[in-house]
């Protein structure tokens, strides 16, 4: 059953990555393996939103259809916006001072583009339609798992705890067994 009171993807991702420890937790996940944050969040908003969890190969189809933005919107200016960041840190002799007046005009464009992918991977996923009954957060868990699959990614037990911290702020009521849940899911 569709949950009507869940926020929109956009404001239940902002409102998931304001949580305690989510964003150094999907930032390691990003910079350790690559992981696509953005298709996460959607797949733990489509859970909150009572949406079906998508089987694996629907997600392979979802993902597909926002890998082109991903790849030439996305990427390149997450490339560009850390570029600008590490230049800052090189001990290089430092470009204009406008230069993080720049670096923060990308981060914006970076964050509306990613605003895109989340939407667009979110509409993809509703297609699925409502689930029958709500998702249980090991399903959620499970979810993340083949999102793991899918992408190819190999996890370790720190993955395991950032997809914890993840879960435990999408679903606060699964907050003490998050870490358990995410283990079994990796592991079956």
């Amino acid at each position: 059953m569709v949950n009507d009171a869940i926020p929109s993807a956009w404001d239940f991702a902002v409102s998931v990555y304001a949580g305690p420890g989510v964003q150094a937790a999907c930032l390691a996940l990003q910079d350790r393996r690559g992981a696509d944050v953005v298709a996460l969040m959607a797949l733990l908003h489509a859970a909150a939103a009572g949406r079906a969890i998508p089987s694996e190969p629907r997600l392979r189809k979802a993902l597909a259809q926002v890998a082109p933005w991903r790849a030439q919107a996305v990427l390149p200016l997450r490339a560009i916006r850390s570029a600008l960041k590490d230049w800052q840190f090189t001990g290089r002799p430092g470009p204009a001072p406008d230069a993080e007046t720049a670096r923060q005009a990308v981060a914006a464009a970076e964050l509306a583009a990613e605003r895109v992918e989340l939407e667009t991977l979110s509409a993809a996923l509703a297609e699925a339609g409502p689930a029958l009954r709500a998702a249980s957060p090991a399903e959620v868990a499970a979810a993340l798992a083949g999102y793991w699959r899918v992408a190819g990614l190999r996890a370790d037990a720190e993955d395991f705890a950032h997809l914890a911290i993840l879960l435990a702020a999408a679903f606060p009521m699964a907050a003490g067994a998050a870490a358990l849940l995410v283990d079994r899911a990796f592991r079956t």
